[in-house]
């Protein structure tokens, strides 16, 4: 595969937590587009995720800084609960 293929598959996702883990910001880049929200409130996490999951869905990989320490765990408790 060549290196645009790879860069072409590969999403970039960055989510900003307050101290106590509460989501206020998301941002994600995937191919030529882009996905941006803040101010997210605990009233509207959930939907914003349900947005960055539509968002995400086609992109093969996911790239970002503390994604498996500590992003994606919370997602999936916020998602799914």
């Amino acid at each position: 595969m060549e290196k645009a293929q790879i860069i072409n598959n590969i999403a970039s996702l960055d989510l900003e937590t307050t101290k106590t883990n509460d989501i206020f910001a998301i941002g994600a880049v995937f191919q030529n587009r882009t996905f941006h929200k803040s101010n997210i409130t605990s009233s509207t996490v959930k939907s914003v995720l349900h947005e960055l999951n539509d968002f995400l869905s086609d992109a093969p990989y996911l790239l970002g800084h503390n994604l498996l320490a500590h992003d994606l765990e919370m997602c999936r408790l916020i998602y799914f609960f």
